[in-house]
């Protein structure tokens, strides 16, 4: 399959202590490409619509530095729509575990942050890459 997308989240954390963090997100995605595995068709345009929310938590394994790395897991619910939602690694809702790594930095209330992680859902894996900007910080 040749796909791409982009998407969008809302992200909180909330500090549980200092190398501890709980993790919401509320977003979506969007995919379209060509997918030949639909009704054994070959080359059949497709997109996808993909709205999730995940609960999970961060765990920032070195202290006092500027840039801290951070590790962490979430669950969440995945909702597929669009035409390709009957296509493999479609179906219309799915639970997912993501494990995760990252590094974030920032001055004063804003900052950025990089996240890779590995969603595994029960029919359908996917790659995740975000850079998220951080806009409020109490």
């Amino acid at each position: 399959m040749n796909d791409y997308g982009g998407g969008a989240f809302l992200s909180a954390d909330y500090a549980l202590r200092d190398d501890l963090a709980l993790l919401l997100n509320l977003g979506g995605m969007f995919f379209s490409g060509i997918d030949g595995e639909k009704n054994s068709k070959p080359w059949v345009y497709q997109d996808w619509y993909v709205y999730t929310a995940t609960i999970g938590a961060k765990y920032y394994p070195v202290k006092g530095t500027e840039q801290p790395p951070f590790i962490g897991a979430e669950v969440g619910y995945y909702r597929w729509d669009g035409n390709g939602s009957d296509s493999a690694g479609g179906g219309k809702n799915k639970i997912s575990f993501t494990p995760f790594i990252g590094a974030e930095t920032s001055v004063g209330s804003v900052g950025i942050n990089m996240k890779l992680g590995y969603a595994m859902m029960a029919d359908f894996q996917l790659i995740q890459f975000g850079v998220g900007f951080q806009l409020l910080n109490f």
